[in-house]
């Protein structure tokens, strides 16, 4: 995804890491508003995973401080 591309150049991995988690938090919360958000909440479901996927492999890697 190009924007975890851009991010993690721009602010380093760690930073991407916690916008992910906070950004996956966002997402769930609207995907589970059963009023708002419904053209979108399958766009959002499908980066959940892709979040949770680049989540999964982040953490295996060493911290770059």
């Amino acid at each position: 995804m190009d924007r975890i591309a851009l991010l993690e150049r721009r602010d380093g991995l760690e930073a991407t890491a916690r916008w992910i988690e906070r950004t996956i938090e966002v997402y769930e919360a609207a995907i589970a508003d059963p009023d708002r958000y419904g053209m979108y909440k399958e766009k959002m479901a499908r980066e959940v995973e892709i979040f949770r996927d680049y989540l999964s492999r982040v953490k295996e890697l060493p911290l770059q401080r």
